[in-house]
Parts: structure tokens; C-alpha cells; sequence
């Protein structure tokens, strides 16, 4: 099993709202509303970048009623540079491992980013059923909403319903189909492989689940963030 490292905390503020994470050459960032907080390898701070607007290379807050919503998620290049889901303002943003702002690709809202193992970028959209591959100069679609009746959504509870979930390896696209309990695949076509999983609490049965992660062995880790524990399905399953 594993064991407790340490908490990560900011020398005289406490974290806004971190929605997620990524590690970068010993370095963890960490995306907090519209803001970007770098640590080293042992959990010390090292310093924060980022500033709210709409002009080139800030990130966009969106005011819900009160809960104040930005960027959706960060991941890591190939060469190492951090991209940035900048959904409010309708674009991704791409920063250097020290947050200095490089471009922005525009896109319509994007909500989850994952690259392949060739380093390919895909990106899911946020509130429709999109999932698109940047091939370096533009977008083109994967996956339209031809599958939407696979996925449950609940307006009133976006966060535990849709797809909360992305990860691509080995010529398969893993989605997680949180509000149905399920992980759904496809191959780089659009074609529907398989669902696997189903509501439950027993082996290989989830509870909305949310996070995927595709490992150096192939073995695909599962957040069932309902029943409160990781799931790993080895290879071949």
C-alpha cells in the first residue's frame, strides 16, 4: 500500500478552489481556480502564476450563482509545457514549466485534456458531447454526440454525471461514464468497443467514477470516487 508524503500548503493563503493536479520533472502544479502553484518534488512551494481576464494568457472565471468557476484542467506535453483547459474564455492556454505564457489554441470550452502515447492531444469539450484530436494545425472530431444515449447527464449535478473522465493509449479512448457507473471505450475511430464495469460495490464494480489513468504497464486506474477507494484493472482484465 501506500504511504502519506505530505500536504501541500501556501505560505500565507489557503488554496482557492484546486480542481487539479499534474507533476512535471520532479515539479508538481497545481491549477486553483486561475491560478497555477508550483512545488518541488518534496512538497515545498515554489511559486504561483496566473491572473484572472480574458486577454491573452489569463484564465477565465466564471461566476455561478456565487460559485466561482475557471479553467478545468492541466496536463502535461511532450515537450513538457503545461496546458491549461481555459473553458470560460474558450481556448486552451500553453505555458512553459515555468509559467511563462507561450500561445493558446482556441477551441469551444474545453473541460478535459489527455495526450497518447505519441503525444497526440485530445480534448473533450464541456456541456456536449464532443471529443476532439489537434493534429498541429486544427481539430478533428473523434467522437460526436452518435453516443450520447451511452452517457448519463444531470444538469442539476454535472459533476457526478457525463463524462468526468478521459484517457487515450494503444489505439483506445477510455471515457468514464460517471452518472451510469461505467467506463465506456472506443478505438480512434468513434467505434464503440466495450462498457465495462456497472453500478456496485464489489471487484471491478464502481460508483460514480470519475479520474482515469492508463499506467507504463497498460493497467487502467479507475477514482470510484462513490465508493471512496482507486480501482486498478490490469491488462487484458
Amino acid at each position: 500500500g501506500g504511504s502519506f508524503l505530505y500536504n501541500l500548503s501556501l505560505p500565507g493563503e489557503d488554496f482557492i478552489k484546486p480542481v487539479d493536479a499534474v507533476i512535471v520533472k520532479d515539479k508538481i502544479y497545481v491549477l486553483d481556480l486561475d491560478r497555477v502553484h508550483i512545488f518541488d518534488k518534496n512538497g515545498n512551494y515554489i511559486k504561483s502564476f496566473g491572473e484572472r481576464g480574458e486577454d491573452e494568457g489569463k484564465l477565465g472565471v466564471f461566476d455561478n450563482y456565487g460559485d466561482l468557476m475557471g479553467p478545468m484542467d492541466i496536463a502535461a506535453g511532450e515537450d513538457n509545457n503545461l496546458y491549461i483547459a481555459d473553458t470560460f474564455n474558450d481556448r486552451i492556454n500553453i505555458y512553459d514549466a515555468n509559467g511563462k505564457f507561450l500561445r493558446q489554441i482556441e477551441i469551444q470550452e474545453p473541460k478535459e485534456i489527455t495526450f497518447d502515447e505519441k503525444g497526440n492531444m485530445y480534448v473533450l469539450k464541456n456541456g456536449i458531447f464532443s471529443l476532439v484530436k489537434w493534429d498541429g494545425m486544427s481539430f478533428k472530431e473523434v467522437l460526436n454526440d452518435r453516443f450520447k444515449e451511452l452517457f448519463y447527464e444531470d444538469e442539476r449535478n454535472p459533476e457526478d454525471s457525463g463524462i468526468q473522465g478521459i484517457a487515450v493509449k494503444n489505439g483506445r479512448i477510455y471515457l468514464s461514464n460517471t452518472g451510469n457507473h461505467k467506463i465506456e471505450v472506443f478505438d480512434l475511430k468513434g467505434t464503440h468497443i466495450e462498457s465495462i464495469g456497472g453500478f456496485g460495490f464489489e471487484k471491478g464494480r464502481f460508483n460514480t467514477p470519475k479520474g482515469i489513468f492508463i499506467d507504463n504497464e497498460d493497467n487502467l486506474i479507475v477514482a470510484d470516487s462513490g465508493n471512496h477507494r482507486l480501482i486498478l484493472l490490469k491488462k487484458g482484465r
